[in-house]
Protein backbone atom coordinates (compact mmCIF):
# COMPACT_ATOMS: atom_id res chain seq x y z
CA UNK A 1 0.00 0.00 0.00
CA UNK A 2 1.17 3.74 -0.85
CA UNK A 3 2.04 5.55 2.03
CA UNK A 4 1.07 9.07 2.96
CA UNK A 5 4.51 9.79 4.66
CA UNK A 6 6.34 9.48 1.02
CA UNK A 7 7.60 12.73 -0.21
CA UNK A 8 8.01 13.43 -4.08
CA UNK A 9 10.85 14.90 -5.51
CA UNK A 10 11.41 19.32 -4.61
CA UNK A 11 9.03 18.97 -1.99
CA UNK A 12 10.46 21.16 1.01
CA UNK A 13 7.86 21.63 3.51
CA UNK A 14 4.20 20.09 4.37
CA UNK A 15 1.61 22.02 6.05
CA UNK A 16 -2.53 21.25 7.11
CA UNK A 17 -4.70 22.51 5.44
CA UNK A 18 -8.70 21.74 5.56
CA UNK A 19 -10.75 19.59 2.75
CA UNK A 20 -12.75 22.83 2.42
CA UNK A 21 -10.54 25.12 0.52
CA UNK A 22 -11.29 23.63 -2.31
CA UNK A 23 -11.57 26.43 -4.76
CA UNK A 24 -15.60 25.51 -6.62
CA UNK A 25 -15.99 25.69 -9.81
CA UNK A 26 -16.33 23.85 -13.51
CA UNK A 27 -12.85 24.44 -15.07
CA UNK A 28 -11.58 23.72 -18.64
CA UNK A 29 -8.17 23.58 -20.16
CA UNK A 30 -6.02 23.24 -23.17
CA UNK A 31 -2.69 21.08 -22.51
CA UNK A 32 -2.23 18.26 -21.06
CA UNK A 33 1.40 16.96 -20.58
CA UNK A 34 2.23 13.12 -19.49
CA UNK A 35 5.44 11.97 -17.93
CA UNK A 36 7.08 8.61 -16.68
CA UNK A 37 9.00 7.53 -13.46
CA UNK A 38 12.61 6.74 -14.47
CA UNK A 39 15.26 5.27 -12.53
CA UNK A 40 17.57 6.72 -14.28
CA UNK A 41 17.19 10.12 -13.81
CA UNK A 42 15.28 9.39 -10.28
CA UNK A 43 12.92 11.53 -11.73
CA UNK A 44 9.48 11.94 -13.90
CA UNK A 45 10.72 11.54 -17.14
CA UNK A 46 8.75 13.80 -19.64
CA UNK A 47 6.92 11.80 -22.95
CA UNK A 48 4.36 14.29 -24.92
CA UNK A 49 2.42 17.48 -24.96
CA UNK A 50 -0.97 16.98 -26.10
CA UNK A 51 -2.90 19.67 -27.11
CA UNK A 52 -6.49 18.81 -25.90
CA UNK A 53 -9.65 19.64 -24.19
CA UNK A 54 -9.73 18.58 -19.91
CA UNK A 55 -12.53 19.54 -17.64
CA UNK A 56 -12.18 19.86 -14.31
CA UNK A 57 -15.59 20.25 -11.61
CA UNK A 58 -14.05 21.09 -8.09
CA UNK A 59 -15.96 21.29 -4.99
CA UNK A 60 -15.89 20.90 -1.21
CA UNK A 61 -17.09 17.18 -1.93
CA UNK A 62 -16.40 15.58 -5.47
CA UNK A 63 -13.12 16.27 -7.65
CA UNK A 64 -14.41 15.04 -11.24
CA UNK A 65 -11.83 15.37 -13.94
CA UNK A 66 -11.15 14.06 -17.31
CA UNK A 67 -8.74 14.75 -20.67
CA UNK A 68 -10.38 14.61 -23.61
CA UNK A 69 -13.54 14.69 -25.92
CA UNK A 70 -14.41 11.17 -25.37
CA UNK A 71 -12.74 10.32 -22.18
CA UNK A 72 -14.02 9.00 -19.24
CA UNK A 73 -14.45 11.13 -16.03
CA UNK A 74 -12.62 10.26 -12.98
CA UNK A 75 -14.17 10.74 -9.86
CA UNK A 76 -12.99 8.46 -7.44
CA UNK A 77 -13.70 9.09 -3.55
CA UNK A 78 -11.00 11.72 -3.26
CA UNK A 79 -9.54 12.30 0.04
CA UNK A 80 -7.88 15.41 1.41
CA UNK A 81 -4.05 14.86 2.73
CA UNK A 82 -1.97 18.26 3.21
CA UNK A 83 -0.92 21.23 1.57
CA UNK A 84 2.50 20.80 -0.24
CA UNK A 85 4.70 23.49 -0.92
CA UNK A 86 7.73 23.18 -2.93
CA UNK A 87 11.16 24.90 -3.33
CA UNK A 88 10.02 27.39 -5.94
CA UNK A 89 7.35 28.73 -3.20
CA UNK A 90 4.35 26.47 -4.97
CA UNK A 91 1.41 25.08 -3.25
CA UNK A 92 -0.55 22.01 -3.71
CA UNK A 93 -3.41 20.50 -2.14
CA UNK A 94 -2.88 16.88 -2.01
CA UNK A 95 -5.75 14.25 -2.40
CA UNK A 96 -5.38 10.66 -2.65
CA UNK A 97 -8.13 8.02 -3.18
CA UNK A 98 -8.19 4.20 -2.53
CA UNK A 99 -7.02 2.92 -5.84
CA UNK A 100 -4.14 4.56 -4.75
CA UNK A 101 -3.93 7.73 -6.97
CA UNK A 102 -3.11 10.69 -6.28
CA UNK A 103 -4.23 14.29 -7.39
CA UNK A 104 -2.42 18.02 -6.74
CA UNK A 105 -3.74 20.83 -7.34
CA UNK A 106 -1.93 24.47 -7.48
CA UNK A 107 -4.84 27.01 -7.98
CA UNK A 108 -2.16 29.70 -8.72
CA UNK A 109 -0.17 28.24 -11.54
CA UNK A 110 -3.66 26.58 -12.42
CA UNK A 111 -2.29 23.06 -12.95
CA UNK A 112 -3.66 19.76 -11.90
CA UNK A 113 -1.48 16.86 -11.61
CA UNK A 114 -2.47 13.24 -11.51
CA UNK A 115 -0.03 10.59 -10.30
CA UNK A 116 -1.09 6.99 -10.90
CA UNK A 117 -0.03 3.10 -10.89
CA UNK A 118 1.58 3.02 -7.85
CA UNK A 119 4.92 0.73 -8.06
CA UNK A 120 5.56 -0.70 -4.57
CA UNK A 121 8.65 -1.65 -5.61
CA UNK A 122 10.00 2.05 -6.39
CA UNK A 123 7.47 3.18 -4.47
CA UNK A 124 6.59 5.74 -6.90
CA UNK A 125 3.73 6.48 -9.14
CA UNK A 126 4.48 4.66 -12.68
CA UNK A 127 3.23 7.88 -14.32
CA UNK A 128 1.91 11.46 -14.04
CA UNK A 129 -0.74 13.80 -16.11
CA UNK A 130 -0.63 17.10 -15.25
CA UNK A 131 -3.55 19.37 -16.41
CA UNK A 132 -2.41 22.67 -17.23
CA UNK A 133 -3.91 26.18 -18.06
CA UNK A 134 -6.99 25.61 -16.32
CA UNK A 135 -9.77 28.66 -16.55
CA UNK A 136 -12.49 28.80 -14.41
CA UNK A 137 -15.68 28.16 -16.47
CA UNK A 138 -19.12 30.23 -15.78
CA UNK A 139 -20.94 26.91 -16.66
CA UNK A 140 -20.25 23.90 -18.81
CA UNK A 141 -20.52 23.98 -22.64
CA UNK A 142 -23.17 22.86 -24.14
CA UNK A 143 -21.44 21.07 -26.57
CA UNK A 144 -19.77 19.65 -23.97
CA UNK A 145 -19.70 15.87 -22.53
CA UNK A 146 -19.96 17.18 -19.06
CA UNK A 147 -23.75 17.16 -19.59
CA UNK A 148 -26.07 14.85 -21.57
CA UNK A 149 -28.28 16.33 -24.24
CA UNK A 150 -30.88 17.41 -21.65
CA UNK A 151 -29.35 21.31 -21.13
CA UNK A 152 -31.07 24.55 -20.96
CA UNK A 153 -30.69 28.32 -19.80
CA UNK A 154 -32.81 30.68 -18.06
CA UNK A 155 -32.17 34.38 -18.76
CA UNK A 156 -33.48 36.21 -16.09
CA UNK A 157 -35.69 38.81 -16.14
CA UNK A 158 -36.82 39.90 -13.27
CA UNK A 159 -35.68 39.00 -9.66
CA UNK A 160 -36.10 40.23 -6.13
CA UNK A 161 -34.52 38.82 -2.41
CA UNK A 162 -36.97 39.07 0.50
CA UNK A 163 -39.34 41.00 -1.03
CA UNK A 164 -37.10 43.77 -2.46
CA UNK A 165 -36.49 44.18 -6.29
CA UNK A 166 -32.59 43.52 -7.49
CA UNK A 167 -33.47 43.25 -10.83
CA UNK A 168 -30.72 46.06 -11.92
CA UNK A 169 -27.97 44.24 -10.27
CA UNK A 170 -29.71 40.81 -12.20
CA UNK A 171 -29.16 42.56 -15.81
CA UNK A 172 -26.05 44.12 -14.73
CA UNK A 173 -24.34 40.83 -14.31
CA UNK A 174 -25.87 38.95 -17.13
CA UNK A 175 -27.03 36.91 -14.63
CA UNK A 176 -28.61 32.96 -15.90
CA UNK A 177 -29.78 29.48 -14.43
CA UNK A 178 -28.61 26.90 -16.39
CA UNK A 179 -29.68 23.04 -16.30
CA UNK A 180 -27.44 20.10 -17.44
CA UNK A 181 -26.54 16.20 -15.92
CA UNK A 182 -23.73 14.00 -15.19
CA UNK A 183 -24.19 11.00 -16.95
CA UNK A 184 -22.68 9.95 -14.04
CA UNK A 185 -24.95 10.82 -11.34
CA UNK A 186 -28.19 10.82 -13.18
CA UNK A 187 -29.58 14.01 -11.60
CA UNK A 188 -30.07 17.13 -12.57
CA UNK A 189 -27.48 19.60 -12.36
CA UNK A 190 -28.38 23.91 -11.68
CA UNK A 191 -26.34 26.52 -11.90
CA UNK A 192 -26.77 30.16 -11.04
CA UNK A 193 -24.06 32.14 -12.70
CA UNK A 194 -23.13 35.64 -12.40
CA UNK A 195 -20.58 36.50 -15.99
CA UNK A 196 -19.82 39.88 -15.08
CA UNK A 197 -17.95 38.49 -11.13
CA UNK A 198 -17.25 35.48 -12.88
CA UNK A 199 -18.78 33.61 -10.30
CA UNK A 200 -21.88 30.93 -9.89
CA UNK A 201 -23.76 28.66 -7.14
CA UNK A 202 -23.93 25.34 -8.48
CA UNK A 203 -24.79 21.28 -7.46
CA UNK A 204 -27.11 18.55 -8.27
CA UNK A 205 -31.37 18.61 -7.77
CA UNK A 206 -32.74 16.53 -5.48
CA UNK A 207 -36.57 15.77 -5.86
CA UNK A 208 -38.50 16.29 -2.50
CA UNK A 209 -41.99 15.57 -3.71
CA UNK A 210 -44.29 14.85 -6.64
CA UNK A 211 -44.47 17.39 -9.24
CA UNK A 212 -47.79 19.21 -9.50
CA UNK A 213 -48.97 19.61 -13.27
CA UNK A 214 -51.32 21.52 -14.91
CA UNK A 215 -52.56 23.58 -11.68
CA UNK A 216 -53.62 27.09 -11.27
CA UNK A 217 -50.95 30.15 -10.94
CA UNK A 218 -52.01 32.96 -10.24
CA UNK A 219 -53.99 33.60 -13.32
CA UNK A 220 -52.30 31.36 -15.17
CA UNK A 221 -51.62 27.22 -15.35
CA UNK A 222 -48.42 25.78 -14.45
CA UNK A 223 -46.12 22.87 -13.74
CA UNK A 224 -44.55 23.23 -10.64
CA UNK A 225 -41.31 20.92 -9.43
CA UNK A 226 -39.96 21.12 -6.14
CA UNK A 227 -36.23 19.91 -5.02
CA UNK A 228 -33.63 20.34 -2.43
CA UNK A 229 -30.72 21.98 -3.83
CA UNK A 230 -26.82 20.71 -2.77
CA UNK A 231 -24.55 23.72 -3.86
CA UNK A 232 -21.58 25.20 -3.67
CA UNK A 233 -20.38 28.79 -4.12
CA UNK A 234 -17.53 29.31 -6.35
CA UNK A 235 -16.86 33.00 -4.74
CA UNK A 236 -16.51 32.07 -1.02
CA UNK A 237 -16.10 28.25 -1.11
CA UNK A 238 -19.24 27.87 1.24
CA UNK A 239 -21.83 24.74 0.54
CA UNK A 240 -25.56 24.39 1.75
CA UNK A 241 -28.51 23.24 0.64
CA UNK A 242 -31.39 24.87 -0.53
CA UNK A 243 -35.48 24.88 -1.02
CA UNK A 244 -36.35 25.17 -4.77
CA UNK A 245 -39.47 25.29 -6.46
CA UNK A 246 -39.75 25.79 -10.28
CA UNK A 247 -42.72 26.80 -12.18
CA UNK A 248 -43.34 26.28 -15.77
CA UNK A 249 -46.10 29.07 -15.94
CA UNK A 250 -48.23 28.94 -19.56
CA UNK A 251 -49.09 32.11 -20.55
CA UNK A 252 -50.98 33.23 -23.99
CA UNK A 253 -47.62 35.03 -25.23
CA UNK A 254 -45.14 31.65 -23.83
CA UNK A 255 -43.83 29.67 -21.11
CA UNK A 256 -41.85 31.62 -18.61
CA UNK A 257 -40.29 30.23 -15.37
CA UNK A 258 -40.29 31.52 -11.83
CA UNK A 259 -37.71 29.81 -9.66
CA UNK A 260 -37.91 30.34 -5.66
CA UNK A 261 -35.06 29.75 -3.92
CA UNK A 262 -35.30 29.29 -0.14
CA UNK A 263 -31.44 29.38 1.72
CA UNK A 264 -31.00 28.25 4.75
CA UNK A 265 -30.76 31.75 6.36
CA UNK A 266 -34.37 31.95 5.58
CA UNK A 267 -33.57 34.01 1.97
CA UNK A 268 -36.15 34.23 -0.38
CA UNK A 269 -34.95 34.58 -3.92
CA UNK A 270 -37.08 34.75 -6.64
CA UNK A 271 -35.96 34.13 -10.24
CA UNK A 272 -38.24 35.59 -13.45
CA UNK A 273 -37.27 34.57 -17.10
CA UNK A 274 -37.66 32.75 -20.58
CA UNK A 275 -35.78 29.70 -21.00
CA UNK A 276 -33.18 28.87 -24.21
CA UNK A 277 -33.41 25.43 -25.03
CA UNK A 278 -35.72 22.86 -24.18
CA UNK A 279 -35.41 21.15 -20.62
CA UNK A 280 -38.54 18.86 -19.54
CA UNK A 281 -38.71 19.18 -15.99
CA UNK A 282 -41.37 16.70 -15.84
CA UNK A 283 -39.52 13.72 -17.45
CA UNK A 284 -36.50 13.68 -15.36
CA UNK A 285 -37.99 11.78 -11.69
CA UNK A 286 -35.01 10.28 -10.45
CA UNK A 287 -34.61 10.51 -6.40
CA UNK A 288 -31.29 9.49 -5.19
Amino acid sequence: MMKKSILLAAILTIANYCFGQVKSGYYIGDLVEEYVWSRTIDDYKFLESLPMKTEIILSPKHIYFKKGENATWLKNKWTFDQTIEKENGAKYDRYYDKLEQMIMIDYASRELLYYYNWDKHTEKFSNLAIYKNLEISTSPDSDSSVQQELFAKIIITDSSKNGEDNTPIILDQGAFLVFYSFQEDGLIHMANVWPKNKSQSFGPLHPTQPSELNIPYEIYRADIFYYDWSYGNSYDEEEGTAKVQIAKVYKPQGTAYVVKILAENSDTIILKGNMEGAFEFAHYKTFL
